[in-house]
């Protein structure tokens, strides 16, 4: 599914957590930078995922979100159910649904977490660019507007914004 209206709201005002988090700016930035330089795609991908109402399960939730992605790419938890990946050098946009189907399938594995069995799940936004036109704001805003979609319509949902630049 591909979203593409125009950023009229800005990412503050959709997710604050986003436009103030100091290390995603500064990874974001250089990631925009080496992508218009080598000419390659970058991709974000918004996650929400539920139930992470402890610390244990958070922690479980950033292993295997690491466990999926590569060491060069960006994971953050940035609310205490939203987390971020930033990913370079994409082969193209279902590189980025590689990963998002990586993700999904990962969370839904059962884990322990005192005494009992516990899994996640998750709605995932994508957000892929290249080239000069990529802009940090607008990447973020992307992502997180189509994980808000895929949240809204329920259970385990891969919403791709689409692409830009």
């Amino acid at each position: 599914m591909f979203d593409l209206t125009s950023t009229a709201i800005s990412l503050a005002e959709i997710a604050p957590s986003l436009a103030d988090h100091p290390d995603l700016r500064g990874f974001l930035g250089s990631a925009i930078s080496r992508a218009r330089n080598q000419s390659s795609m970058l991709a974000v991908l918004s996650l929400d995922i539920q139930p992470t109402r402890d610390v244990q399960a958070c922690s479980e939730i950033d292993r295997r979100l690491r466990q999926c992605a590569r060491r060069s790419d960006f994971i953050a938890q940035t609310d205490p159910h939203t987390w971020l990946i930033v990913a370079e050098y994409m082969d193209g946009p279902y590189a980025a649904h590689r990963l998002a189907h990586r993700v999904l399938d990962l969370l839904e594995q059962p884990f322990e977490l005192a005494g009992e069995r516990k899994s996640c799940s998750a709605s995932i936004g994508i957000a892929t660019g290249s080239g000069h036109e990529l802009d940090a704001e607008r990447l973020l805003w992307r992502a997180s507007k189509a994980m808000r979609r895929a949240s809204r319509e329920g259970g385990r949902k891969l919403i791709d914004a689409g692409i830009s630049g």
